[in-house]
C-alpha cells in the first residue's frame, strides 16, 4: 500500500481512538477514510479486535512494516495508541516528503541524460535512415538501471545489501535512518514500561537493517546476562552513534529516558532529511556534468568526423590546397 494511504488511515485513526471511540469502530471508519485496500484490511482487523485479538499481532500478519507492527504494540501496551499513531503518520508523510524531494530533483538531470544520449544517433539516423538508433542509448542506460534494481533485490534478499549499507561511506545515510527508528521504537517501549532486554528486542525487529537488527538482538541476549548493565552499553555495543549514546546516558542517569529516546529519533530524523537533500544534489550535479561531458564529447567527435570528410573529399587538404 502506498505511503500516502497509510500516513491518512494511521493519522484517521489517530483521531478517532483519541476521541474515545471503541477501536471497533475507529478501524471501520479509518479504513473507509483511507480506502484502497486499507477499507478491505481494516474491516479484518476491526473483526478480530471484536474477537478479543489485539491490533499489533493482526497487523504483523497482514504484512505492514515491523516499525508499524512495534509502535502500535507499544501503544496498546501503554494505552497511547493515538499518540503513537500520530507518530506512524508522520512517519509516512515524511517519507512521502522525501520522495516527493528526490523525484523532483532527480527527474530533470536524468530526463537530459535521456535525451544526451539520444544526439550521437542523429548522424545516423540522417545517414541510413533508421530510427532505432534513437532509441540505442537510451536503451543501454534503461537497461543498466533495470540491472541495478535487479540486482538489489537479489542483494536485499542474500542480506549482501542490509552488511554494504553498514559500510563507512553509505553509513551517512543509513545509520541516521536506522538510529531514527530504533529510538522511536526504544521510546514507546521504555513508556510501555517493557525491560531493556524486551525493548531492545522489539526495536531490532523494526529497526530496518537485518545486520543492526542481529546486533540488538545481541546486546539485548548480553543484557538479559547481565553482561550489559543498562541500555546505554547495550546500544553503544550495537553501533549507534556515540552522540546518541551519549543523551541517552544522560536519559537513564536524570530519568527521563523516554523524552531523550524521543529527542534522538526526531534528530536523526532531521539529520537523515537533510544528508538525503545533500546528497540528492550531489547525484543531481554529477549527472549534470556527466551529461555536459557527453554532449561536448559528442560534438567534438561530430565535428572531427566533418573534418575527416572534408579532407577525404579534397585529397588531403581541408582547405582545398
Amino acid at each position: 500500500m502506498s505511503w500516502v494511504n497509510s500516513a491518512g488511515f494511521f493519522r484517521q485513526l489517530a483521531v478517532l481512538t483519541r476521541t474515545g471511540m471503541p477501536i471497533v469502530n475507529s478501524l471501520r471508519l479509518a479504513g473507509d477514510t483511507a480506502g484502497r485496500e486499507y477499507r478491505r484490511r481494516a474491516e479484518i482487523w476491526a473483526t478480530g479486535c471484536a474477537q478479543g485479538r489485539d491490533l499489533a499481532s493482526q497487523l504483523a500478519t497482514s504484512g505492514e512494516p515491523q516499525l508499524v507492527v512495534a509502535l502500535v504494540r507499544a501503544g496498546e501496551t501503554t494505552g497511547r495508541l493515538p499518540e503513537l499513531c500520530t507518530r506512524i503518520a508522520d512517519h509516512f508523510s515524511q517519507l512521502v516528503a522525501l520522495r516527493g524531494l528526490a523525484v523532483g530533483k532527480l527527474i530533470y538531470p536524468i530526463f537530459l541524460l535521456h535525451m544526451a544520449l539520444i544526439v550521437p544517433a542523429i548522424p545516423k539516423v540522417f545517414g541510413e535512415g533508421s530510427l532505432w538508433w534513437l532509441l540505442a542509448g537510451p536503451g543501454m542506460l534503461w537497461l543498466i538501471a533495470g540491472g541495478l534494481v535487479i540486482a538489489a533485490k537479489i542483494w536485499h534478499e542474500s542480506g549482501v545489501l542490509a552488511r554494504l549499507a553498514l559500510l563507512p561511506g553509505p553509513t551517512f545515510l543509513t545509520m541516521p535512518f536506522l538510529t531514527c527508528n530504533t529510538c522511536l521504537v526504544l521510546a514507546a517501549a521504555m513508556a510501555a514500561g517493557m525491560k531493556v532486554r524486551d525493548a531492545l528486542e522489539l526495536a531490532a525487529d523494526a529497526c530496518g537493517n537485518r545486520v543492526f537488527a542481529a546486533r540488538l538482538h545481541a546486546a539485548a541476549a548480553d543484557v538479559e546476562r547481565g553482561i550489559l548493565p543498562n541500555l546505554t552499553t547495550a546500544v553503544r555495543r550495537a553501533g549507534l552513534p556515540e552522540r546518541i549514546c551519549d543523551l541517552i546516558s544522560s536519559g537513564e542517569q536524570s530519568g527521563s529516558l523516554e523524552t531523550v529516546l524521543d529527542q534522538a529519533a526526531v534528530s536523526a530524523r532531521e539529520s537523515f532529511q537533510s544528508r538525503m537533500t545533500w546528497a540528492t544534489k550531489i547525484f543531481t550535479s554529477l549527472v549534470y556534468g556527466l551529461v555536459a561531458l557527453f554532449v561536448g564529447w559528442t560534438v567534438v567527435s561530430m565535428y572531427t568526423g566533418m573534418m575527416t570528410q572534408q579532407v577525404d573529399a579534397v585529397g588531403g587538404d581541408p582547405y582545398g590546397g
